[in-house]
């Protein structure tokens, strides 16, 4: 369906009436439902519309027949009169009190895209308000030049200047409310949260921290923060009074000065002992860089009892020995390709290594040497070089400055050049003081081996030289990721590498924790559907689009519809050979497709894991023995049939072989690859692996409640994951706009409504003058506390029946 110019004329004009329409009812929700009255038939024009119109996000387009339904509901509104209206006093007061903040902020889109956070308005809602308010002027709209006004002392705003994009780092909240989520559920669980270099997994650990401090408030609650280095320690401190100095979504600077003295940083060597000293107080226990955690060092915080939870920090899940981390399932888990989508990292440029056969001898130094001054201010600016041994670092190091001192002109300057090891570095001062004073330096090579992999960020670093080959993934993106840390006026970032195509491959892939192995590096997709014609849909369209035979699709549609709607599940593509035009692979490519059921995943995970233990002689054995021994022990009898077991065990196995042969190169004299395109991403061709999950609607009434929380994707995920958990939804009013919302169990129900009864009687008894201090009174004689501290703080309003009807929800009617 044909898209809409958001940069035309008539957009802005309707874009701006409808903008008008939420700044008057106070949400887009109250505005959907009254366009969707006044847009005629039976036509309805749901929020998610109005956001993708107001919500200027280039990703998120409008479609022309849901534009001219928004343009026909817009112009029955204004013949109606709607818009020469008196305001309401709330949208007088919000329009007020937006305008006198925009005036003591720095003015900048950033805080234009904080603003419709906080307040859970479109960013086109802000934009329109303020210009109502007249305190916004030279602030286009999106499509028409500038996108923010910038104050003059701006890096970002002087002449010839580049204006960079803003890193969107809002999926950091998401990650929160999901960490959170599985704790709720089950306070024992052990969770993995999967962020790449970068993209902030400290922070996000941290406001968990904070958050299940908070939720409880007691003052002998402890989280125990847990490293294995003094740098990742230091470095989780140092974030935390951060943390302080900035808007944090959920939290004030209140909550994390009082909860964050509650977070005790120690070292891996201290673990048992800070366990035993904390006792019952325990509540959390935070594991970074949690790939380490196989090792039985890591015991103390998996061998509890009773158990506390687990939040385990890593870019990199998987172990290249292949232990598992110990952790029940990953809460959430972000790719780096993502993060270079939203700004908040840069995708590097990856270069081959430019030295054939390195062989580290004096004179293939010098070349790599040459090659890294050459692109120096061209390309390079600030160079971390990798080496493989500390032996290796100070020869590097002495080689290039060696080097440079023969060079003619050079971007770089002899004191540019360092090394740093675990033994020392090139300055003479303590590897922490060398470190903060390299941090400064705009221009510079630095040599290491492995000792900045972990808990070094320096975002001025725009390039990585990797010197060697590993078998270590976990290695090699810990390297990679070094580099492509946003900074402003940062554009490009490189990596320069030893052939090796899996950077290429798990920028644009998430991890299979423990599921599928990685090694044939598959194409991986992720669906997730609301209901069981949903379902049954996006079942369909994916099938049609991988050429699966009609009686094929029937019978896999017939068992997916047997499926708890509940129940994951996964579709396993085999491709067959294909030698047809490269240009119509995408089309015509053929495959054979495996349904992956609780039930039915075990045969198929055998043999797909158990060639890949083989590693690349994977690609030359023959599987028959394997298939029948596999077969014989899940019940599987030979068939011809081309969807039995059998044939699609066999299909798997074949496929997979040709997988390892393109991705590793292997036995290229029996690889024919005829017309098949491989991924720009470098994964396989020969094999997909598409997951399905169900993401159920909410009840209208609840989306409408929790529409301007701060907090109301955590709530959303919280009722959907714990269903029949809670008996009603209680909200309080911030400041400005928007609510908090808390999720009360039935015994906490129970005790509000009682509560509020006796309260009420108390507060009749005394005159008008005194109820505000017998209500402290009240509050500070309460030794144990049911509800959340927040809900206390808002008790007293509660008291009042407009209050209570408006703020309180009883979610009984909408149990499923």
């Amino acid at each position: 369906m044909a898209r809409i110019d958001i940069g035309s004329t008539g957009f802005q004009a309707v874009k701006s009436q409808a903008a008008e329409i939420v700044r008057r009812l106070g949400s887009v929700n109250r505005a959907s439902a009254v366009l969707t009255s006044v847009a005629g038939g039976n036509n309805s024009i749901y929020p998610n519309r109005l956001h993708a119109l107001l919500g200027e996000e280039r990703t998120k387009t409008v479609n022309s027949r849901t534009f001219e339904l928004i343009k026909v509901a817009l112009a029955n509104l204004e013949q109606a009169g709607e818009f020469s209206q008196p305001e309401k006093p709330e949208a007088v007061e919000f329009t007020r009190a937006l305008a006198e903040r925009w005036k003591t902020s720095s003015r900048t889109t950033e805080e234009l895209n904080r603003f419709a956070k906080e307040l859970s308005q479109p960013v086109g809602v802000i934009r329109h308000t303020l210009n109502v308010s007249g305190v916004l002027t030279q602030f286009p709209e999106v499509g028409h030049g500038s996108s923010a006004e910038l104050p003059a002392t701006s890096p970002e705003n002087r002449p010839g200047a580049e204006k960079p994009k803003q890193p969107d780092f809002s999926f950091q909240d998401d990650a929160v409310s999901k960490c959170l989520a599985v704790f709720r559920r089950d306070p024992k669980r052990k969770a993995g949260l999967v962020v790449p270099t970068g993209g902030g997994k400290t922070d996000i650990a941290l406001r968990v921290a904070v958050a299940t401090l908070k939720e409880r408030s007691d003052a002998n609650a402890r989280v125990i923060w847990v490293t294995h280095r003094r740098a990742l320690r230091d470095q989780a401190r140092d974030r935390l009074q951060v943390m302080l100095g900035r808007h944090v979504k959920g939290l004030t600077p209140e909550d994390i000065r009082l909860f964050g003295d509650q977070i005790e940083f120690v070292m891996l060597k201290d673990l048992d002992a800070a366990i035993s000293n904390i006792g019952s107080g325990l509540r959390l226990i935070i594991i970074d860089e949690a790939h380490h955690a196989a090792a039985v060092s890591y015991d103390p915080a998996f061998e509890l009892d009773p158990s506390v939870p687990v939040l385990a920090l890593t870019a990199t899940p998987n172990r290249t020995d292949g232990l598992p981390i110990r952790i029940d399932e990953i809460a959430f888990s972000i790719t780096f390709r993502e993060l270079t989508e939203r700004g908040v990292i840069l995708r590097p440029v990856i270069e081959r290594f430019p030295i054939e056969n390195f062989d580290w001898s004096d004179d293939a130094i010098d070349r790599l040497a040459g090659h890294i001054l050459a692109g120096g201010g061209e390309r390079y600016h600030k160079v971390l070089v990798i080496a493989p041994q500390v032996e290796k670092v100070v020869r590097i190091h002495d080689l290039i400055k060696k080097r440079l001192a023969d060079e003619d002109a050079s971007f770089f300057a002899p004191e540019d050049v360092h090394y740093i090891s675990a033994h020392g570095n090139s300055s003479g001062t303590s590897n922490e003081a060398f470190l903060a004073e390299f941090r400064q330096k705009e221009n510079a090579i630095i040599v290491s081996a492995q000792l900045l992999l972990e808990g070094y960020d320096d975002p001025l670093v725009d390039t990585v030289v990797i010197t060697y080959r590993t078998e270590s993934v976990i290695m090699l993106m810990q390297a990679a990721g070094r580099c492509v840390r946003y900074s402003p006026g940062k554009k490009n970032a490189y990596v320069i590498q030893a052939a090796d195509e899996r950077i290429a491959y798990f920028f644009d892939h998430r991890w299979l924790y423990q599921d599928l192995s990685d090694f044939p590096r598959p194409q991986l997709f992720d669906y997730a559907f609301t209901d069981p014609e949903d379902r049954e849909r996006q079942v369909r369209e994916l099938l049609a689009r991988q050429s699966i035979p009609t009686a094929r699709v029937e019978e896999l549609i017939l068992e997916v519809n047997t499926l708890p709607l509940s129940s994951e599940f996964q579709l396993l593509f085999a491709g067959e050979p294909y030698y047809g035009k490269p240009v119509d692979f995408d089309h015509l490519g053929r495959w054979h497709v495996c349904l992956m059921t609780p039930n039915t995943r075990a045969p198929y995970v055998d043999v797909y894991n158990g060639l890949c233990a083989l590693g690349r002689r994977a690609a030359e054995i023959n599987v028959d023995n394997l298939i029948r021994t596999t077969a014989s022990s899940h019940g599987i009898v030979e068939s011809k049939s081309p969807s039995s077991n059998w044939i699609l065990l066999f299909s798997l196995a074949l496929s997979l072989q040709k997988a390892l042969m393109e991705v590793h190169d292997i036995d290229r004299t029996h690889y024919h690859p005829g017309g098949r395109v491989r991924p720009e991403n470098r994964a396989t061709s020969w094999l997909k692996y598409v997951c399905f999950r169900h993401s159920p609607k909410l009840a209208q009434a609840i989306l409408d409640f929790t529409a301007e929380a701060i907090n109301a994707e955590a709530v959303r995920e919280d009722i959907i994951r714990n269903p029949g958990r809670y008996a009603a939804l209680v909200r309080q009013p911030l400041p400005i706009g928007g609510y908090e919302v808390f999720c009360l169990a039935q015994s906490e129900f129970d005790y509000l409504v009682n509560v509020r009864n006796e309260l009420i009687a108390r507060l009749n008894s005394v005159s008008g003058a005194m109820r505000w201090a017998d209500y402290r009174a009240w509050l500070l004689s309460q030794s144990s506390l049911i509800l959340p501290v927040r809900v206390y703080d808002y008790l007293g309003f509660l008291t009042r029946r407009e209050d209570w009807d408006t703020n309180l929800l009883n979610l009984k009617p909408y149990e499923t």
